[in-house]
C-alpha cells in the first residue's frame, strides 16, 4: 500500500509544486475576480438567490472590471410516484448559461453549470412550499459555487 504511506504523498505533492501549480485563490493569484464583478440584475426569487450567493462569494463591486451575464433556466421532474399515483418527491433541475465581459463588452469567458437538488411533497401544503423553496436556494448555491470555480480555472490561465 504505497498510498498509505506518507512519504509517497509527500512527494506527490512537492512534484506538483514544481510543475508550476498555483492555488487559484492564493494571495498572488491572478484570477483573483474579489470586488471586480458586477452580476446581472435578479428578476426573480430564484435569480436573487443565485445574484446574492455569488456576491457572498465575489463581495460587492467597488470598481467593477467585468460584467456577469446569465441565463438561468429551472425545471422540475416528479421521481417517485406511489402506487395510488401521487407525486412524492421532486428533483429540481438548473442550467446557468454565464458569460464574464469585460467592461468594454468582450467576452472574456463564458460556460454552463448544471445542478440538481430533490424535494419531497408528502407532508402539508406549507411544508411542501418551504422545501421546494429550499431545494430551489440550494440550487442556486450549488450553481454559484460551480460558476466560480469555472471562472476562476478559467482566469488563472
Amino acid at each position: 500500500m504505497l498510498w498509505c504511506n506518507r512519504r509517497w504523498f509527500l512527494a506527490g505533492a512537492v512534484a506538483l509544486t514544481g510543475c508550476g501549480f498555483t492555488p487559484v485563490y492564493g494571495p498572488d493569484a491572478q484570477s483573483n475576480l474579489r470586488g471586480q464583478v458586477l452580476v446581472q440584475a435578479p428578476t426573480t426569487r430564484e435569480e436573487f438567490e443565485l445574484v446574492r450567493a455569488l456576491e457572498l462569494r465575489l463581495g460587492q463591486p467597488n470598481q467593477a472590471q467585468y460584467v456577469l451575464d446569465y441565463t438561468l433556466t429551472i425545471t422540475e421532474e416528479a421521481v417517485v410516484v406511489s402506487q395510488n399515483q401521487v407525486q412524492a418527491r421532486f428533483n429540481v433541475v438548473g442550467v446557468l448559461a454565464y458569460v464574464l465581459k469585460s467592461n468594454a463588452g468582450d467576452p472574456v469567458a463564458n460556460g454552463t453549470a448544471k445542478a440538481f437538488t430533490s424535494y419531497s411533497s408528502t407532508g402539508s401544503t406549507v411544508s411542501t412550499d418551504q422545501s421546494q423553496r429550499d431545494a430551489r436556494d440550494r440550487l442556486m448555491v450549488l450553481l454559484a459555487d460551480q460558476t466560480l470555480a469555472r471562472l476562476a480555472a478559467d482566469m488563472a490561465k
